[in-house]
C-alpha cells in the first residue's frame, strides 16, 4: 500500500495540510519526533483503523491521524495480481527548535519503559529503598536498568490513574567532573509518575561525564521515560502481533517471517526503532540472517516495534512478493 502518487506526492500533500507547530504550541521540548501511524487500506483504498505506534504527546498522534483520515484513498496493497487489503505503517515527524538554549542542546537518551496495572489482583508494584547510583556513562546500559528498578509509581493524593501509554521528559546537566545538577521533569507536573522520575534521578549525583562534557564543561540530556499503565479488564483490539525478545534471538529467517522452512527468500528489508530514537533498516539476502541484523535483534528491548517489508520470495524460479509483517516486541 501507498499513498497515491508516491513520496512526492506525500511529502506536497503534508506540506499543505500538516500543523507543524502543534508540538510548538505545547510546549514540547526541543528535538525531532518521529510519530508512527498504523492502519489498514482497504482493497478500494479507503483508511480506517487509524491508530499511532509511539506516544510522544503534545497533541502530535492526534495530529498525526487527523492527517492520515482526512486525507485522500491510498493505493491498495497486491499480492498475487490481486488487490488486498494491508496494514501500513506510516511515519510523520514534527521538529522543535525554539525550546530554551538548554533544550536545543540537550542530548535525547534511549527511552526507559516502566508497566504498572490497575487494579489490586495484578502483582503489587512493591515499595523500595532507593540507593544512589555509581557513576556510569548517561543512557548506558546499566543507567537505563538503574531506572527501570527503582521507579515506584503511586498516584499523588487525589490523583486518578488511567490506562495508557505517558511519555515524560527528564532533563538535567553534567559537569566536567561529571556532577549531576538542574534535574526538572519537564511535563506532568504533580503527577505520580512525575514524582517517581524525580525521586529517582534525585539519586544520581555524579556520573562519567563525555569528552565532550569535559572539553565543553557541561552538558544538558534528556531522559524519556515511557510508563505504560495497563488495565487488565480493558479488552483490547486491533493489536500488533508480539514476539518475545527470547522468541526473536532464537528465529531463524523463515521463522521470523512466519514461512515453511522449505520456503526460499530471495530478500526482505528489517525495521526497528533503536534506543537513541532512530530508525534502522537492513535489507537481508537470502535465508540466513545478515550479521546486521541479528546486531539489531540483539540490542532490542520489550516495547520496540518491528517492521519486515519488501518480502520477496522464490518459487519455482519466479519472485512472488508477499504482505508485509509487523511485530511488538514484548518480555
Amino acid at each position: 500500500a501507498g499513498f497515491m502518487g508516491g513520496q512526492t506526492a506525500w511529502q506536497t500533500y503534508l506540506k499543505n495540510n500538516l500543523d507543524v507547530n502543534v508540538p510548538v504550541k505545547n510546549h514540547a521540548p526541543a528535538g525531532q519526533y518521529s510519530v508512527d501511524v498504523q492502519f489498514i487500506v482497504s482493497t478500494n483504498g479507503s483508511i480506517n483503523g487509524v491508530r499511532t505506534v509511539t506516544n510522544h504527546g503534545y497533541g502530535m498522534e492526534e495530529e498525526a491521524i487527523r492527517i492520515i483520515k482526512n486525507g485522500p484513498r491510498w493505493q491498495p496493497a497486491m499480492q498475487n495480481g490481486h488487490i488486498v487489503t494491508a496494514y501500513h505503517k506510516q511515519t510523520i515527524t514534527f521538529s522543535v527548535g525554539n525550546g530554551s538554549a538548554q533544550d536545543a542542546s540537550a542530548i535525547k537518551l534511549g527511552d526507559v519503559v516502566y508497566v504498572s496495572y490497575l487494579d489490586k489482583s495484578s502483582p503489587a508494584q512493591t515499595t523500595n529503598t532507593i540507593s544512589d547510583l555509581s557513576p556510569v556513562e548517561p543512557g548506558s546500559s546499566y543507567w537505563k536498568r538503574y531506572f527501570e528498578r527503582n521507579i515506584n509509581l503511586t498516584a499523588t493524593p487525589g490523583e486518578k490513574l488511567v490506562a495508557g501509554l505517558y511519555n515524560l521528559y527528564v532533563r538535567f546537566a553534567v559537569d566536567s567532573k561529571g556532577n549531576v545538577s538542574e534535574p526538572v521533569v519537564l511535563n506532568y507536573a504533580g503527577s505520580g509518575m512525575a514524582a517517581a522520575c524525580e525521586a529517582v534521578i534525585s539519586h544520581i549525583h555524579k556520573v562519567i561525564p563525555s569528552a565532550e562534557t569535559i572539553a565543553n564543561g557541561k552538558t544538558w540530556y534528556f531522559q524519556p521515560v515511557s510508563f505504560h499503565i495497563i488495565d487488565p479488564s480493558e479488552k483490547i483490539v486491533n493489536t500488533i502481533p508480539t514476539i518475545s525478545v527470547i522468541e526473536l534471538k532464537k528465529a531463524n529467517a523463515n521463522t521470523l517471517l512466519k514461512l515453511k522452512d522449505d520456503v526460499s527468500i530471495k530478500s526482505f528489508t528489517f525495521t526497528t526503532d533503536l534506543s537513541n530514537g532512530d530508525i534502522a533498516a537492513i535489507e537481508n539476502n537470502g535465508n540466513q540472517i545478515s550479521a546486521g541484523i541479528i546486531k539489531l535483534i540483539n540490542g532490542i528491548y520489550a516495547g520496540n516495534l518491528i517492521t519486515i517489508d519488501n518480502i520477496i520470495l522464490l518459487e519455482n524460479g519466479k519472485e512472488k512478493k508477499v504482505p508485509s509483517l509487523i511485530y511488538e516486541v514484548v518480555n
